[in-house]
This record gives structure tokens, C-alpha cells and sequence, in this order.
């Protein structure tokens, strides 16, 4: 109950990323559900990647606004939209474009903000593609009424649905629908799932895997980057490169990112200890991995 205790308040407090920074007044009008404060990333955000959905036309704007990583970044851009508060209801052009990354790091701040412990979380949802796992983020809060935490998605809005026949309600998704990078990793490397069934776009397999693996690792130690974010270590190698060592360091790793709470404190000083993890503090340090996002 401890190891809980200390978990609750680590990820009830913001993060580099997840800090409203000068901005925190624009959250002032916050509800304290987090089913409504779901609704109100809605308010702000529109995904990259479904904007025709929306009848909006993809510009270089689109792709700018996509690469903020903190939220302190995203209000200010809100602000220049016209925001006053989160809650402000707009039109879908005048949202705020991002990726699944966004939406769970800004439902995240939201959540900390009304002292709700939560975490972004980086893996592989199974309702986008029938059979696949395909590249995604969702958020994770704490129900202290439930004592567990419970997996949300604030970028399935009712049009998103809707096309994606989603059956189950995203402000508590099932357990089955969403798989941590860390057990995708063991699901490839013990060959118990086609490891070209995970990714996105043009980019599949175990080193997709690996990627969204290594990004949620940051994610737990409070640095959810950007989906294309590299830098120097494991994030920046392909698996075939991997030693036998490096592997079975990642295996170990993985088992621990499969139940964060009582391995936190351990979970945490490995990637405090091993640049090869680490998030380098320097983001000049950090560079895109792909030649377009994803």
C-alpha cells in the first residue's frame, strides 16, 4: 500500500511536459469528472491524421502544431486561437492539431491539475484496424472510488467512433483493447504475435514495437515525447543491432513496465541510471526518426 501511496502523488503532480506552465489560468473553469474533463481535450484538440474527417484540408500549420511537445507550448498556441479557457467551445478548424500523444498528454495535465493521479501511456490500440496493433496513446487515472486505475481515451469523439464502430465506451476502455508497449515487446520476442502486425502507416514490427516500448518507459518516468522523438542509446537502434545483454535488459524491463506500481521505484532508477533510456535534458539532443510523423 505504500509503494501505491507514493506512485498516487508522484504522478498526481505535473511533469516537464505536462506543466501548464504561465498558461494554468486557462484551466481554471475545470470540472472535477474526469469523464467531463475527457470532453473538454476534445474542446482543444483535432488529430493530424483525421483532419479530411473533419472536412479540413492538412496544411504545414497542421504539421507545426503537431510537433509541441509541452503543454505549456499547446495553450499558448491555444491562446493564439482565440482561448480564454480549455472549456471554450469552438469550431474544429479552430482546434488545436496534434496525435494521440497530445491528447493523452493534455488530458493528463487536465486530470493532475483537479489533483487526479494520472499517466500518459504509450502502446498499441486494437480498435483501429481489425487484427492489427496499430501505433497509439491513451491516458490512465486513478479511480480512488475503484482503487485501480482505469485506461481512457480523449481522442475518440463521437464522429471517430462512429467510422471506427467503436462498441465500448473510451472513458473506460477495456483491457483487452489497449497493449502497452512493453508487453508488445514480449509478445514479439516470444513470438506469440506476428511482430508486423504492430505499427502505423509504412512503419511495422519488432523495432516499432521496441519504440513505443522505450517511449512509454519516459512516459512512466514522467517524458512523454513525441511518437517521432529519437536520441542517443536503445531508442536509436534497431533490434536486430542489439546485443544479447541489451535484450535480455529490455525483457527484464518490460516485465517490470507491465506493473508499474509496485516497480516504480526500480523502473525509475534504472532510467535515471542508463543513458541508453534516459531522455536526454537537452532537447537540441532529440531529433525526428522518421521522415513524417506519425
Amino acid at each position: 500500500m505504500t509503494k501505491t501511496i507514493t506512485v498516487l502523488k508522484t504522478f498526481k503532480t505535473q511533469g516537464r511536459m505536462s506543466d501548464p506552465g504561465p498558461h494554468i489560468s486557462m484551466l481554471k473553469d475545470l470540472p472535477d469528472d474526469p469523464q467531463t474533463i475527457r470532453l473538454a481535450v476534445q474542446n482543444c484538440l483535432i488529430h493530424l491524421h483525421w483532419l479530411p474527417a473533419y472536412g479540413i484540408e492538412q496544411t504545414e500549420k497542421h504539421w507545426q502544431e503537431a510537433g509541441l511537445r509541452s503543454m505549456e507550448e499547446k495553450l499558448n498556441r491555444l491562446q493564439e486561437l482565440g482561448y480564454e479557457t480549455v472549456t471554450k467551445q469552438t469550431a474544429y478548424k479552430n482546434h488545436l492539431t496534434g496525435t494521440c500523444r497530445d491528447y493523452a498528454v493534455f488530458l493528463c495535465s487536465l486530470l493532475r491539475h483537479k489533483a487526479i493521479p494520472a499517466r500518459a501511456r504509450c502502446g498499441f490500440g486494437c480498435y483501429f484496424e481489425s487484427g492489427k496493433f496499430i501505433d497509439h496513446w491513451i491516458c490512465e487515472y486513478w479511480d480512488a472510488e475503484q482503487s485501480r486505475w482505469i485506461m481512457m481515451d480523449a481522442q475518440l469523439d463521437t464522429l471517430q467512433m462512429e467510422k471506427l464502430h467503436i462498441n465500448f465506451d473510451p472513458a473506460s476502455l477495456p483491457e483487452d483493447q489497449f497493449t502497452f508497449g512493453g508487453r508488445a515487446w514480449q509478445l514479439c520476442r516470444e513470438q506469440k504475435v506476428d511482430p508486423s502486425l504492430f505499427g502505423i502507416f509504412k512503419w511495422w514490427g519488432i523495432d516499432y514495437a521496441m519504440s513505443n516500448f522505450l517511449l512509454d518507459i519516459g512516459s512512466l518516468n514522467k517524458t512523454p515525447m513525441l511518437p517521432w522523438d529519437c536520441w542517443a542509446g536503445m531508442k536509436a537502434k534497431e533490434v536486430k543491432n542489439l546485443t544479447e545483454e541489451e535484450l535480455s535488459y529490455l525483457d527484464k524491463l518490460a516485465v517490470l513496465s507491465l506493473n508499474p506500481d509496485d516497480n516504480y521505484v526500480k523502473i525509475k532508477q534504472l532510467y535515471e541510471q542508463d543513458d541508453c533510456l534516459k531522455v536526454p535534458d537537452d532537447f537540441s539532443k532529440v531529433w525526428n526518426c522518421s521522415d513524417a510523423t506519425n
